[in-house]
């Protein structure tokens, strides 16, 4: 795709900007915050409004397909069809892996197989829909990319925040049966969730989006997405900055390593701690 230039690009940079962003919170906000609405509007109307944005994003995608001079940029809206397909997917698929599996969400075991199911679901939606459509890996990041400096960067980060995250919730068992099933979930998780959010935050829109506006506002874009996307797991505004930092952190990795595995082993390794903290506070890591 070329990019747009000329003293006209910056104002198409710009509103393409504002639409990333409008997209992207859109995107989020029904796969993660619609539910929140369940209390004072009918089910069947938030179902519609999913379809209808999933619609939305479908239709802006086949008619830019269609445009000689705005097909370049059919293959960005199609990807915000691709995320919003993944996340409202994600809602319903964990439900039903708890019901199958016989676990209840109150428990580690629990969170653990709604977690997996989850991303499982979102990672092979966006995968099947590449494939769909024949998308290069590369555009996705999936790809070794600078394996060297990807090792480098995210294997020593996640071993030691794997330690941090893990020593004060292993100290609490005695018992070596329990302290290897607390090792196993939370790498699981932590592992699992770290690629899914590495591929849907930023594999799916990193590289579409800089080749229009350039590498620094992708970053951007995406950790402001990134961040929005979180809000609903913090309850104080101090992590606001924190995982916007993350988020632009984790940009600049994928961007210098050319693959979603350095940011996915960073990103694993602060969920470790995260994921740590949040079974400590509200399961008391009950098994």
């Amino acid at each position: 795709m070329d990019e747009v230039n000329g003293p006209e690009s910056l104002r198409a940079r710009g509103v393409l900007i504002l639409l990333c962003l409008i997209s992207g919170c859109l995107v989020m906000g029904i796969g993660m915050y619609l539910h929140l609405l369940v209390p004072i509007m009918p089910v069947g109307l938030l179902r519609g409004i999913q379809v209808a944005v999933i619609a939305g994003f479908l239709l802006s995608a086949l008619t830019l397909f269609k445009n000689v001079h705005l097909k370049k940029y059919w293959r960005l809206a199609f990807c915000y069809f691709t995320a919003a397909c993944a996340v409202v997917l994600s809602n319903y698929t964990g439900n039903w892996a708890l019901d199958i599996s016989g676990q209840s969400f109150d428990t580690a075991r629990g969170f653990t197989v709604l977690k997996l199911a989850e991303d499982a679901t979102i990672v092979g939606t966006i995968i099947v829909l590449m494939l769909l459509t024949r998308d290069d890996p590369r555009e996705l990041c999936l790809t070794k990319g600078r394996l060297g400096r990807g090792l480098i960067i995210g294997l020593p980060a996640f071993l030691v925040l794997t330690f941090v995250g893990l020593s004060s919730a292993v100290s609490q068992f005695d018992d070596p049966d329990q302290v290897r099933e607390v090792i196993l979930i939370f790498g699981l998780i932590s592992l699992a969730d770290g690629l899914m959010e590495e591929l849907l935050f930023r594999g799916l829109f990193l590289k579409r989006i800089a080749r229009f506006v350039g590498n620094d506002w992708a970053i951007l874009v995406t950790a402001l997405v990134f961040t929005f996307a979180h809000e609903i797991y913090f309850e104080t505004p101090g992590m606001f900055p924190v995982v916007f930092v993350c988020g632009l952190l984790f940009g600049w990795v994928m961007q210098k390593t050319e693959s979603v595995l350095a940011p996915a082993l960073l990103h694993a390794g602060l969920l470790m701690v995260t994921i740590a903290g949040f079974l400590e506070r509200y399961y008391g890591i009950n098994i």
